[in-house]
C-alpha cells in the first residue's frame, strides 16, 4: 500500500500573515506658545519643543477603516527635518475634535492622555517609528500628540510635503483563507494528498471549492463542501491532471450569507504510477537461484501481469503475460545459475476501477549468482546456534568441537579435531529435516573453503553426503599437508564422486566435514581448520583442466588463443641489466623515516606531505601511529588496519598517459586475509561518458578500468621478508604492468585510454578498499611520472645486476610447447585443439 504522509500539524501551527494598511494623515499642525493666536496648518514642517519661553506641541489626525475590529499592530511613521540635539520624542494619545486650519495656542482644548512610545531622535532627515498599537482599537478617528521628552526643538515633515507624509500603519489578520498546502502552483502532488490552509481570522466555517477548470472554481457560488476545519480532503485525485480550488471564509456563523471569497489556487498531481521498488533490485548482480520476485504496486491496480524471461526483446514486446495475479509476489520456481533474467509488471484496473485498462510498467533486470549457497556461516548468532545445526562431539561423541569465527568476509566455521582418543575421528554434521535437491540449476561441484594452521597434525580430511535412504559416500582431501597451511584454499569436489558412492544428489539429508577415517578409524592427531562459503556450482572453467591449445585460460582453443600467438610471435625468455632510473622525475617520494608525528614528508622536492590519519574517521583527524625503525631503508610504516596515510591529490594532478608507483612491502607471516594473497593494480577513466538524461552529468563504466592481477602459488613464499612491487600504466605503449622483486608477473596489454589523475579521488595507502586493508610494514613509497623500463624496476628492486625474465606466463599466457618461444610449433597445437572446450567437472 502507497502511503504519503502530509505534515498537517505544521499547516495549523502556522500564523496567519498580517495584511498591513498604511494611513495618511488627514490633519496635522503644531501650536506654538510665541504665537497663541497663528494657525500652522498650511506649514510644511510640524515644530516641537519643549523647554523656554515658547513651547510647541504637535498634533497628528487620522481616520482608520476597514479593520473589522481586528488590529495587531500600529506604527506611526514620522521623519524628522532637523534638530538641535538628540532627544527623546514621546507620542501621546490626544482626545477632542479639531482641525488643522483653525486649532491655535489659545484655542486648544485638546486632551492628552498616555505615553504610548518614545524613541530618541539622533539624526536629522531620518523616518522613524513609533509604536501605537495601544492607542488604536479599530475603526474611527485618532489623534497623536508629539512633543520631545527632553529640553531642545526638532521638526518634523507634515503632509505639505508629499514625500515625507506622516503615515499610520495597520496590521490585521487577513480574511481571505491562505497558506494553501499543496502550495499554489507546485507539480508531482500524491494522489492522495488532503488540502489545507490558514484560515482567516474571523471565520467560523470555510467554502471548498474544487474543480479542473479554472472558470469554473472562479464562478461557483454553490460550495462542493462547507467545513468548519482547515482541511479537505478530495478523496483521491487523478493523476496527471491540473486542479484549481478556492477557499471562501465563512465569516459570521449567525448569518452565513457573509462569505469572503478566497483566492485561486492551483496544483498538478505526478502522473500514474505503475509497479516499482522491485526487488530484486533493477541490474542486481548478486541473486540467489531460488529467489521470489516482488514489487510495490501502482496507481489502482486490481491485478498484475507478470512477464519474465531472459531474453530482454522478447520481454519488451511481449503483450500476453506469463500469469495474471492479485498479489504483488510471484515465484519463477527456480532459475538458472549465472544468469541474467528480465521481467515487466503490468498493472492491470478493473471496469469499475477508477482507471480502468492496463498501464504498461518498466523492465527490469537481474544476474543470478553462479552458485548455491550451503552455509557461509554468517546467519549464525553465536556459537551456541552454530553447534545446534552442526552436531559435533557434544551430540556425535566424536572428538570435534566447533565454534562461530569472525573473519574478514564474514563468519566461518572454527573446527578443532581430536583424534586421539575414541573414537578415533572428528566430526560435524548438518542434518536437514527436507531433502536437499543438488541436481537443481545443473550444478555439477561442491566448494569449501577452509584455512589450517601451521601446528596442525597432519591426516585425512574428508566430505560426506547421505541421502534420504541411508545411501553414504566419503571423498578425501588430496593433500593432508596442506592443513598445516595458515591461509584460504579452495577444495572442488565433483558431485559425480558422491553419485558414484551411491548417494541420490536429488535428496540430500546430511552433509559433513571431518578428520580421519570413521569407517576405518585409528589414532591420530590433533589441530584447529576454518570452514567458510560450502557451495554448489555449475560446469566452470579452471584453466589447468582446459585444452593444451587454450592460451587465453578460458577453457577453449579458439580464434582469441590465436591471436596470442600472432601477437607474441617469436617472443622468448630474456635476460634484463639493471638501469639507474630518472628520480628528477619523482611525483612524490615518502622515505617513512620519521619516528613520531601524523605527517610523512615527500623527500622528492615537491613537498607534498601526507597525513597518517584514522581509516574509520571521515574528518581526516591525524593521528600519531605506526612508526617503525626496521625498515627496509631506514624507518617504515607498520600498519595494522587502524590508520591509513592519505596522499594528496596534486600529487596525479599532473596525470595522464603514464605512471609508477614503487614500494617495499613485509607482509609478516600471520597467514590472515590481509596477507598479500592477490596484487591488483587497475587505472582509467571512471567518468567516460556522458548521462543520457543529464548531459552534465557522468557515468561510471567499470569496463573503462584496466587491471593487472597476480595471485602468487604459495604467499608463504613472500610473508616475513621485504619485497618490492612496481605498478607502470603506460598508455603510450598500451600496457599495464606488475613487477615483483623485479620480475613481471602480470600485464594487461591493448591499453590505450589515459588517466583521469585530477579526478582520480582520494588516495590513501593502508586504509579500508573494496578488499580490505593492508596489515604489516611499508616502506619507500615512490611515484614517478613516467613509465619505469623492467631495467629501471630491477634497479629500484635490486640496486644492480641481471635477472632471467622467462617467457610465461606473463610475456605469454602460455608456451604450449614449453621451449621458451613462441612459434609454429605452439600455432600447431592450438590448432589441433580447435573449438575444444573441457570445463570443469566433465
Amino acid at each position: 500500500m502507497r502511503v504519503f504522509k502530509v505534515s498537517i500539524c505544521c499547516v495549523l501551527l502556522l500564523a496567519a500573515s498580517a495584511a498591513a494598511v498604511t494611513f495618511q494623515a488627514v490633519d496635522d499642525t503644531y501650536t506654538n506658545a510665541a504665537f497663541p493666536t497663528t494657525s500652522y496648518g498650511s506649514d510644511d514642517t510640524i515644530r516641537i519643543r519643549l523647554g523656554g519661553t515658547n513651547p510647541k506641541y504637535g498634533y497628528f489626525k487620522f481616520n482608520v477603516t476597514g479593520t473589522n475590529g481586528d488590529v495587531r499592530t500600529a506604527t506611526l511613521r514620522l521623519s524628522t527635518t532637523d534638530r538641535d540635539v538628540p532627544q527623546d520624542t514621546g507620542i501621546y494619545t490626544v482626545t477632542g475634535d479639531w482641525s488643522e486650519g483653525t486649532l491655535t495656542w489659545d484655542n486648544d482644548t485638546l486632551i492628552w492622555g498616555a505615553l504610548l512610545d518614545s524613541s530618541n531622535v539622533n539624526d536629522a532627515s531620518t523616518w522613524y517609528e513609533f509604536d501605537v498599537t495601544s492607542g488604536v482599537t479599530g475603526d474611527g478617528t485618532y489623534t497623536f500628540g508629539v512633543i520631545p521628552m527632553t529640553t531642545g526643538w526638532m521638526g518634523r515633515w507634515s503632509t505639505e510635503e508629499s514625500d515625507f507624509d506622516p503615515e499610520l500603519v495597520i496590521t490585521g489578520a487577513p480574511e481571505k483563507a491562505s497558506s494553501p498546502n499543496p502550495q499554489d502552483g507546485s507539480n508531482e502532488i500524491e494522489l492522495d494528498t488532503k488540502l489545507s490552509f490558514s484560515p482567516g481570522s474571523k471565520s467560523t466555517k470555510h467554502d471548498i471549492y474544487l474543480d479542473t477548470d479554472f472558470n469554473d472554481v472562479n464562478d461557483a457560488i454553490t460550495p462542493l463542501a462547507r467545513v468548519d476545519v482547515n482541511t479537505f480532503d478530495p478523496c483521491g485525485l487523478m493523476p496527471d491532471v491540473t486542479y484549481y480550488w478556492r477557499v471562501d471564509q465563512v465569516n459570521d456563523v449567525n448569518n452565513p450569507d457573509v462569505v469572503w471569497k478566497g483566492d485561486i489556487w492551483s496544483f498538478t498531481t505526478r502522473e500514474r504510477a505503475g509497479a516499482s521498488s522491485p526487488s530484486p533490485k533493477d541490474e542486481d548482480d548478486d541473486v540467489a537461484a531460488n529467489i521470489s520476485l516482488s514489487w510495490t504496486p501502482g496507481d489502482f491496480a486490481d491485478f498484475h501481469d507478470v512477464y519474465f524471461g531472459t531474453d530482454l526483446d522478447e520481454i519488451n514486446d511481449a503483450n500476453i503475460p506469463l500469469a495474471r495475479i492479485d498479489t504483488n509476489t510471484f515465484d519463477p520456481c527456480g532459475l538458472l545459475l549465472d544468469t541474467r533474467y528480465y521481467w515487466r509488471i503490468d498493472e492491470v484496473s478493473g471496469e469499475t476501477g477508477q482507471w480502468p485498462g492496463v498501464y504498461r510498467g518498466p523492465i527490469w533486470s537481474f544476474t543470478t549468482l553462479d552458485h548455491i549457497v550451503v552455509d557461509d556461516f554468517d546467519f549464525y548468532v553465536d556459537s551456541n546456534t552454530l553447534s545446534l545445526t552442526w552436531i559435533n562431539g557434544a551430540g556425535n561423541g566424536s572428538g570435534a568441537a566447533v565454534s562461530l569465527e569472525e573473519e574478514f568476509q564474514g563468519d566461518s566455521m572454527r573446527f578443532e579435531y581430536d583424534n586421539g582418543l575414541d573414537p578415533w575421528y572428528s566430526q560435524a554434521s548438518r542434518w536437514y529435516a527436507a531433502g536437499q535437491d543438488w541436481t537443481v540449476g545443473s550444478v555439477k561441484a561442491l566448494q569449501l573453503m577452509f584455512k589450517g594452521s601451521a601446528g596442525n597434525s597432519a591426516g585425512p580430511m574428508y566430505l560426506a553426503l547421505e541421502d534420504g535412504l541411508g545411501s553414504r559416500a566419503v571423498v578425501f582431501y588430496a593433500d593432508a599437508n596442506d592443513l598445516q597451511q595458515a591461509r584460504w584454499q579452495m577444495w572442488n569436489i565433483d558431485l559425480s564422486d558422491f553419485a558414484a558412492g551411491g548417494v541420490a544428489l536429488a535428496d540430500v539429508r546430511e552433509i559433513a566435514v571431518g578428520f580421519g577415517d570413521p569407517d576405518s578409524p585409528q589414532a591420530g592427531g590433533t589441530g584447529t581448520v576454518y570452514f567458510d562459503d560450502i557451495r554448489l556450482y555449475r560446469q566452470r572453467c579452471f584453466s589447468r583442466y582446459g585444452p593444451s591449445g587454450d592460451l587465453t585460460g578460458d577453457c577453449s582453443a579458439d580464434r582469441a588463443d590465436l591471436d596470442v600467438i600472432m601477437r607474441h610471435w617469436l617472443f622468448s625468455d630474456y635476460t634484463v641489466s639493471a638501469e639507474a632510473p630518472d628520480d628528477g622525475r619523482l611525483l612524490a617520494h615518502y622515505r617513512f623515516d620519521e619516528t613520531s608525528g601524523s605527517s610523512a614528508y615527500d623527500s622528492s622536492g615537491n613537498g607534498f606531505t601526507s597525513l597518517v590519519r584514522a581509516v574509520t574517521d571521515s574528518n581526516e583527524f591525524p593521528v600519531d601511529t605506526g612508526w617503525d625503525a626496521s625498515g627496509y631503508d631506514g624507518g617504515c610504516l607498520d600498519f595494522d588496519g587502524t590508520f591509513g596515510v592519505l596522499i594528496p591529490d596534486e600529487v596525479f594532478a599532473d596525470v595522464n598517459e603514464v605512471v609508477t608507483i614503487s614500494v617495499w612491502l613485509n607482509a609478516g607471516d600471520d597467514g590472515g586475509w590481509d596477507d598479500v594473497s592477490r596484487i591488483e593494480f587497475a587505472t582509467g577513466r571512471p567518468q567516460n561518458r556522458i548521462d543520457p538524461v543529464d548531459a552534465n552529468d557522468f557515468v561510471w563504466n567499470p569496463n573503462q578500468w584496466n587491471r593487472a592481477k597476480w595471485t602468487p602459488d604459495d604467499t608463504g613464499d613472500y610473508q616475513g621478508r621485504w619485497n618490492h612491487y612496481c605498478f607502470v600504466r603506460d598508455a603510450v605503449a598500451g600496457s599495464v604492468r606488475i613487477y615483483h622483486n623485479g620480475l613481471l608477473i602480470a600485464q594487461d596489454q591493448g591499453v590505450l585510454s589515459g588517466i583521469d589523475g585530477p579526478s582520480a579521488g582520494q588516495t590513501e595507502i593502508g586504509g579500508w578498499g573494496k578488499y580490505g586493508h593492508y596489515t604489516g610494514r611499508l616502506d619507500e613509497f615512490k611515484v614517478y611520472g613516467y613509465a619505469l623500463s623492467q631495467a629501471q624496476v630491477l634497479h629500484l628492486a635490486a640496486g644492480g645486476g641481471q635477472l632471467y625474465q622467462p617467457l610465461t606466463p606473463v610475456v605469454s599466457p602460455i608456451d604450449p610447447y614449453v621451449d621458451g618461444v613462441l612459434n609454429i610449433i605452439d600455432l600447431a597445437i592450438v590448432a589441433g585443439d580447435w573449438l575444444d572446450e573441457q570445463l570443469w567437472p566433465q
